[in-house]
């Protein structure tokens, strides 16, 4: 028997990933405008398009995006956007999606470091999913959860969406309890993820909301990339059960 309903358990979910986006909202990559002009434009471009820009302003659209692939070895791609704030440092053209053949390595790298931090989180917080499903059929009730999942009381605390605070009352109650219900096994580098997801779900749950709107004004002209998607396309893990995703160690798709 379940410890929750399939509603909360989709709630507890939908909670996650509140917490997660806010997480991200947080650790976006910030490209200055040269350091966007480089890694997108085509050098021979460049002073035609700033040259166009002075007669005629800025033209087109004021964002762009680009699939980056940061492990291909998993089969995950980060379908990368990218805003500007305010105005963008030139003109974009066509082109514009993908980096080019001359950027610098020192901005590859940058990207590739954010990216592959930024896939981390993801597969941290899609694990964290993937285990409320787990923990939810087989611990023996919502103590014994906790136990596993130490962060489920923040998760709990966390979605403001609950009818009423029930879920938060019952969240304090697991933290007085005592005792607990059957425990799923799990192996030693099970549990210590487990441990690791949580405590990132704690240190999300601190953070204040921001938005777009906060960059300063000195930052204007600034490439911020977010990750819209990640996705897997393994085909032969898409039909993976929920218990052989969480023993394997294969994470749920995320954001």
């Amino acid at each position: 028997m379940a410890v929750f309903s399939s509603r909360i358990s989709t709630q507890l979910k939908e909670s996650v990933i509140a917490l997660g986006v806010k997480m991200f909202n947080h650790s976006p990559l910030m490209l200055t405008g040269d350091e966007f002009i480089e890694a997108m434009i085509n050098p021979d471009h460049v002073s035609k398009l700033k040259e166009v820009q002075e007669l005629v302003g800025h033209v087109g659209n004021s964002n762009t995006s680009m699939n980056f692939a940061i492990d291909q070895a998993a089969g995950a791609t980060i379908h990368l956007y990218v805003q500007f704030i305010g105005k963008p440092p030139i003109i974009l053209p066509h082109y514009a999606k993908r980096l080019q053949p001359t950027c610098p390595d020192n901005i590859i790298g940058k990207i590739n470091a954010w990216a592959d931090e930024r896939y981390r989180l993801g597969c941290m917080f899609g694990y964290a999913i993937d285990a409320i499903d787990y923990l939810n059929e087989e611990c023996g009730d919502a103590r014994a959860m906790k136990l596993m999942l130490p962060a489920l009381v923040t998760i709990m605390a966390s979605n403001s969406d609950w009818e009423d605070d029930r879920m938060v009352k019952r969240g304090k109650k697991l933290n007085e309890a005592k005792g607990f219900g059957s425990l799923p096994r799990l192996t030693p580098d099970q549990r210590q993820r487990l441990k690791d997801v949580s405590a990132l779900i704690n240190v999300a749950a601190m953070l204040n909301d921001k938005s777009f709107d906060s960059f300063d004004k000195a930052d204007e002209g600034n490439a911020v990339i977010s990750a819209n998607t990640q996705y897997k396309t393994s085909a032969s893990l898409q039909g993976s059960t929920v218990r052989n995703a969480f023993n394997h160690h294969y994470v749920a798709t995320f954001i």
